[in-house]
């Protein structure tokens, strides 16, 4: 079970890498320690792939990691900024991200059956043709309230905002709705 920790920010300047964790038969199982640093200047190709992200497939842990790349899926079936299958543990880290995909996309991550933990994927640009999959769904979100706020159970109205760019026309469009959430309290 590899573990890693960064010493510094590193930059691939453009350089061809392989995902962390390339595939269900050989994911990352270990710990990944960012220390805050950023792996940038990457491009990671998903030809012949049935996902990638910048960790393909994750069944250990990441934590305090940015990464800023280029990822071209290309006929990869499933592709994310960050992680593409996630079934580990991923902790405060962000996706700054050039998305080239034609099939399914997350944004930070594709698919989710693990715990994701004060993540940010808002700056992941998504260059896509064809149309988003429908059901794609988040569940057991970690609310952590700032100072005095105090949440309680019930259902409330929260704003999901999506936006969208099309490269190849400059269209650019957002979709502002507003769902009902299911607090529970443990």
């Amino acid at each position: 079970m590899p573990n890693c920790e960064l010493a510094a920010n590193l930059d691939f300047c453009g350089k061809k890498i392989p995902p962390i964790g390339c595939d269900k038969q050989h994911p990352f199982c270990g710990t990944f320690d960012g220390k805050g640093y950023k792996i940038k200047g990457f491009v990671l190709s998903g030809k012949g792939m049935a996902e990638i992200g910048f960790f393909g497939f994750l069944k250990g842990s990441v934590s305090n990691l940015s990464v800023d790349g280029i990822i071209k899926a290309d006929n990869c079936p499933l592709a994310a900024g960050f992680c593409a299958v996630n079934e580990g543990e991923i902790h405060c880290c962000e996706a700054v991200v050039e998305l080239h995909a034609k099939r399914n996309v997350g944004m930070f991550v594709g698919e989710n059956n693990g715990l994701i933990e004060r993540c940010s994927g808002a700056d992941v640009e998504v260059y896509r043709s064809g149309r988003i999959p429908v059901g794609y769904h988040i569940e057991n979100l970690t609310l952590d309230p700032p100072d005095g706020i105090t949440l309680t159970a019930g259902i409330y109205d929260a704003k999901m905002v999506f936006s969208f760019y099309h490269h190849d026309t400059g269209e650019k469009g957002m979709i502002d709705s507003t769902v009902p959430v299911a607090v529970e309290i443990e």
